[in-house]
């Protein structure tokens, strides 16, 4: 079912009836995304819904309805710590959806109310005060789609049939023995493994995730308090796996480390089908061997985005390059990386191999020990241009952010498609010379052929940025046309040690140009 409900909503996606919020071109994995749609459609489709929808703002207590309607949806605005929902609404047994908006003083709901409404299958009361709900809410057979985000809730529910349960920061320190026996469940969030010594009743381990085969979506909280138990995540439909281990103590004992070493290799994922991967606070001693496979583009190939965040005692990558689909990847806070090279790319089986072929957005941030990035090409000028076009083809997003210790920048300029770059507080960069730009193979080579935005913020030493062009104007002139033709915006915010800018007249589509005045101007010049 969820899959047709995905095919028909890329249907609306791709006859513009419906828009996503967050696009970036790809209309493979389409669950979990926002989207708006047109004003016109919106009036449309209230219109259509009018007998059977109805939203009540801030000071609307009784709807003005047909009393022969049967309302299916209500969202409302709701002022006080209990939940009230009009009698009349109540009277029709009818509901089917209940969502809550600006509502953040709701603490409570009542037992009557929930059995008033016995046929809703949609309940949402995320961002609100709540701290408890009555054990009526296991009789809600026909409940599907909970969600709690955000709220104050101490004790998970559990309606028999509920099929997505949603617990994202929420103070839960455990979820009791039993959520296996939701066998329809797909989208578990902010589920919290283990057992919390404060409590009496026994927490879930990962045994009981075995029975929960129609899982779609996966978040597992405080993986470091379960046990080693050869127990993988085997749901074949799987899109999005979030791994996330506790608040990261600055010192952690060997044992422990072991231990989460042999949780996570245990894990591995057998799932085609994932979209989606997040390694959250992992404090192993590198990262799990399903992770670091030559194997890994078998394994997931249809793996599009990937978050590593504190994972701040793995000390290298794993070979990502490998994998053929990945759109989007972001690395943060992971300290013990010193240096990227080939092994980030992964093995090159052949020369026609491509590494990251699909990639259009990488980030790093926070990279406080990374000195060394090297795309690991062959020394040869012209070797290195033919590799280059198999690097990264289709990036057009990078983002270089608090790396205080990275030294020099690899051949950005090989990018054929990058139109985005920002380097912020590249502290040990000093030079900034003809390596960036990418050796040119022939005289009609150009480096950053489509780059259109430019910005350097906080380099505190550096101190040179040179084109390297030959000096002589007019040879300068000619070789300028090849040199960042499209870029329109530059940015140079704190670059206190900067002394000269190479000729930016000789940029064709230089439209806006940035010096904020934290410049020493007066070893600022330009020639």
């Amino acid at each position: 079912m969820e899959d047709l409900a995905e095919d028909f909503c890329r249907e609306l996606i791709g006859r513009n009836l419906l828009q996503p919020c967050d696009f970036l071109g790809d209309l493979s994995d389409v669950a979990g995304n926002y989207c708006k749609m047109h004003d016109l459609l919106r009036s449309l489709a209230h219109s259509l819904i009018s007998d059977e929808s109805i939203f009540l703002g801030d000071h609307e207590q009784s709807p003005n309805t047909n009393p022969l309607s049967k309302l299916r949806r209500l969202s409302m605005v709701n002022k006080g710590e209990r939940l009230e929902v009009p009698d009349v609404l109540k009277q029709q047994q009818c509901l089917r959806t209940l969502l809550v908006w600006r509502s953040s003083e709701i603490k409570m709901v009542d037992n009557e109310l929930l059995k008033t409404l016995g046929f809703l299958r949609v309940m949402d009361l995320s961002n609100t005060s709540l701290e408890s709900l009555p054990d009526s809410v296991a009789d809600l057979l026909h409940m599907r789609y909970l969600n709690f985000d955000r709220t104050k809730i101490k004790k998970c529910p559990s309606p028999s049939d509920a099929s997505c349960l949603r617990l994202e920061g929420t103070p839960l320190t455990h979820v009791p023995k039993g959520i296996g026996e939701l066998k329809d469940l797909n989208h578990l969030q902010g589920f919290v493994i283990g057992h919390d010594d404060r409590r009496d009743d026994e927490g879930c381990d990962l045994k009981e995730l075995q029975s929960l085969s129609q899982l779609r979506f996966l978040e597992i909280n405080r993986l470091e308090r379960t046990q080693p138990a050869g127990v993988p995540v085997n749901s074949s439909f799987l899109r999005t796996l979030i791994l996330n281990c506790g608040q990261l103590e600055d010192e952690v004992e060997a044992v422990a480390i072991q231990r989460i070493d042999k949780i996570y290799n245990e894990l591995s994922p057998r799932s085609t089908h994932l979209h989606r991967l997040e390694i959250l606070k992992f404090f192993g001693s590198g990262f799990p061997r399903w992770m670091m496979s030559t194997s890994l583009h078998v394994s997931f190939p249809n793996l599009t985005e990937i978050r590593l965040s504190s994972c701040k005692t793995c000390p290298q990558l794993p070979p990502l390059g490998l994998l053929p689909q990945l759109k989007s990847l972001h690395i943060w806070n992971t300290g013990a990386i010193k240096t990227i090279g080939p092994e980030f790319l992964g093995p090159r089986a052949s020369s026609a191999a491509t590494s990251f072929p699909m990639l259009e957005e990488l980030e790093f941030w926070w990279m406080s020990n990374w000195e060394e990035w090297s795309f690991g090409m062959v020394e040869g000028v012209g070797e290195e241009r033919r590799g280059a076009l198999k690097l990264l083809p289709r990036l057009t997003k990078l983002e270089l952010i608090k790396c205080p210790k990275l030294k020099a920048l690899p051949p950005l300029g090989l990018l054929p498609e990058l139109k985005s770059l920002h380097i912020k507080t590249a502290g040990a960069i000093i030079t900034i010379g003809p390596e960036f730009l990418g050796p040119c193979a022939s005289s009609a080579a150009t480096s950053f052929p489509k780059l259109e935005y430019l910005e350097f913020e906080e380099m505190s030493n550096w101190e040179e940025w040179s084109f390297g062009m030959v000096e002589g104007v007019g040879e300068e002139r000619r070789g300028a046309p090849k040199l960042l033709p499209c870029l329109t915006k530059l940015k140079l915010d704190y670059c206190p040690k900067l002394r000269a800018l190479r000729p930016l007249g000789l940029l064709p589509e230089l439209k806006y140009l940035s010096i904020l005045l934290r410049f020493d101007a007066s070893r600022f010049s330009s020639h």
